[in-house]
């Protein structure tokens, strides 16, 4: 709501993010974006240019060429990030997610408290919020009966949600948070 900024980080490529990088262009600010890009396979490289064909990613590739530094969190991302996006590799920071190896060590001291099958599981990562539904995601592991790992802690503001997600998998064997 003021200038007094020197930096605009914003959270994924997305076409509403387009007034607020056009006006802190216009104002001299950097422009960092962080982003979660589909792995490229053949499918989606196609899907990509018949959408640019049809004209469907025009403000897309204008968003893009504003953007001082892309960061996404791994190279097949950044190889992504070049051949889709047309985003040059010098402006591209890979910067790894939050999981470390620990989480897939079987005997990981005081880790859990309960034995998890680390073979087959899903993990989940990131701030518990509704904007996030894990507890859609826990109902689907309770439903199919998979183990589920949920990392992260609850955003503020956010904190009815983690009760219903508590009060969800509080005796759920499969599920650990």
């Amino acid at each position: 709501q003021d200038g007094s900024f020197d930096i605009l980080h914003l959270w994924g490529l997305d076409d509403a993010h387009f007034p607020s990088v056009y006006w802190a262009r216009k104002a001299g600010k950097r422009i960092v974006m962080t982003v979660l890009l589909p792995y490229l396979t053949p499918k989606v490289f196609a899907r990509y240019q018949i959408g640019r064909m049809l004209g469907l990613r025009r403000v897309q590739r204008q968003l893009v060429s504003l953007i001082d530094r892309l960061v996404v969190v791994n190279h097949d991302q950044s190889r992504t990030a070049e051949i889709l996006l047309g985003f040059p590799r010098n402006k591209i920071s890979v910067i790894p997610n939050i999981i470390e190896n620990i989480y897939f060590e079987k005997n990981a001291p005081n880790l859990f408290n309960k034995t998890l099958d680390l073979k087959h599981y899903l993990i989940c990562t990131g701030n518990i919020s509704s904007r996030k539904n894990q507890l859609l995601l826990a109902k689907a592991a309770i439903e199919e009966n998979i183990p589920l790992l949920i990392i992260g802690k609850t955003l503020p503001g956010e904190e009815w949600y983690a009760k219903k997600l508590t009060d969800l998998i509080i005796k759920r064997s499969n599920i650990t948070w």
